[in-house]
């Protein structure tokens, strides 16, 4: 949401160089349509209520931005620490002549599977603490796009690009920054079976073939952020998302533009 907070904030600038561009005429509006008990589009009170208004999305948007460095940086530590122990496994050698070496081979593969399991675990906690603000953000997204799409195909006007492209293009953006993520995550925990598969694992004793196959067991179910265990935040349910916005508005325009 802060790219949404930091474009609509910018919307009444862009609306009046438009309008001023295009008629040569300025159009005072402000962020909010608020009836007060005086005329907010007096010069004495335009300008202290339009800073306002951006002073509070500009709040809005630091408060976002925060939980969304956080959400990220947690995300994007367990996704690392995926890919490097996949990278490790991978890399194991097996040495059947040397009993030192094989014994430490397998001590190391022991180690793994401890870190491996914490990770499991780590990316269920995370789950837990973001699924129902992720799968609340989710459905926000594709209520504000469908509405904005109604008004689009209903309205007419001539500021057609400041009213709807824009946040066509604010609104989505902070759900794609949480399924990109989201997705990351998803490929990494996969690609630990990988790393397992790819690794001297046929050369190697019995035990430690064991070991290699609880890891690939548990690698065999994708590690993901979830909104409230309904969908998957991934690519896919963003593609979904503008979708159905897409096909709302071809319905729309088709009702209202016969």
């Amino acid at each position: 949401m802060w790219s949404a907070c930091v474009q609509f904030s910018l919307m009444p600038f862009l609306h009046q160089l438009y309008g001023w561009l295009s008629s040569k005429e300025i159009a005072w509006v402000h962020v909010f349509a608020i009836n007060l008990p005086f005329d907010t589009m007096h010069p004495f009170f335009y300008w202290p209520k339009l800073s306002y208004e951006v002073w509070f999305l500009a709040y809005c948007g630091f408060i976002f931005i925060g939980t969304d460095i956080i959400y990220a940086t947690l995300v994007h530590l367990v996704t690392m620490e995926l890919n490097n122990l996949a990278q490790i496994i991978s890399e194991i050698d097996w040495d059947d002549e040397d009993e030192e070496g094989e014994k430490k081979a397998i001590d190391e593969m022991k180690k793994l599977s401890g870190i491996h399991q914490q990770l499991i675990e780590a990316s269920d906690e995370l789950d837990d603490i973001c699924s129902i603000l992720l799968f609340v953000n989710a459905f926000s997204c594709l209520s504000m796009l469908c509405t904005d799409a109604f008004l689009a195909a209903s309205g007419e006007g001539q500021y057609f690009i400041v009213k709807f492209i824009i946040p066509a293009i604010a609104i989505p953006w902070h759900f794609f920054f949480q399924c990109h993520f989201g997705d990351a995550l998803i490929d990494a925990s996969l690609r630990v079976a990988d790393g397992v598969y790819k690794s001297a694992w046929y050369k190697a004793s019995p035990k430690y073939r064991k070991l290699a196959l609880l890891i690939m067991m548990r690698a065999q179910k994708a590690q993901k952020i979830t909104g409230w265990k309904f969908i998957d935040i991934n690519m896919e349910t963003f593609y979904w998302i503008i979708q159905t916005t897409y096909s709302y508005y071809s319905f729309l325009t088709g009702v209202y533009n016969p």
